[in-house]
């Protein structure tokens, strides 16, 4: 899912709630890299982090799956949304129930960790909007399917990945 800040407040991308209360139950996350030079305020800014418990449980990850796999069939993967660096997904404004989860998440739960862990460089997470929310499907068991996604740098102000599959399910994966 990739997200920016609005300066100006105006940039609203259809189907995505804007519009947010933070909530005080943050789920716990680590930070895994500290960005060498000095950030604002005489400190240092930590890079990548990720959170100790699931953002979605395993059962809405399974309903997640489940009308991603339903739509694929009507309207196929997509593969050529991305230019540069192109992924076999679905937006979620085509996923209504997952929109509709997603949205509520965004509210609970990921804005305030953002806010939270970007507290220095995103001083109002009130002002974050997603550009572009998608499930990427990846396959390593056919020949044709997606195995990977060559490192690269996203155009956003900040990026975020929800592992929709448990990790003894994969090897690799995440963002570094």
């Amino acid at each position: 899912m990739k997200h920016f800040q609005s300066y100006g407040g105006t940039e609203k991308t259809p189907g995505f709630l804007h519009t947010q209360s933070l909530s005080p139950n943050l789920p716990s996350f680590e930070s895994l890299v500290t960005c060498p030079s000095p950030g604002p305020f005489d400190c240092s800014f930590d890079l990548i982090h990720i959170t100790k418990e699931p953002v979605f449980s395993t059962a809405e990850c399974y309903l997640i799956i489940d009308e991603a796999e339903e739509i694929a069939k009507q309207q196929s993967w997509s593969t050529k949304r991305h230019g540069n660096y192109a992924t076999t997904d679905l937006p979620l404004t085509t996923m209504p129930k997952t929109l509709q989860r997603f949205n509520q998440k965004l509210v609970d739960t990921i804005y305030p960790v953002l806010g939270e862990q970007w507290r220095y460089a995103v001083p109002d997470v009130r002002q974050l909007r997603v550009v572009d929310g998608f499930v990427v499907k990846y396959d390593a068991s056919t020949e044709r399917g997606q195995k990977e996604l060559k490192p690269h740098r996203d155009g956003s102000v900040l990026s975020f990945n929800i592992a929709l599959n448990s990790k003894a399910e994969y090897e690799g994966g995440g963002t570094w």
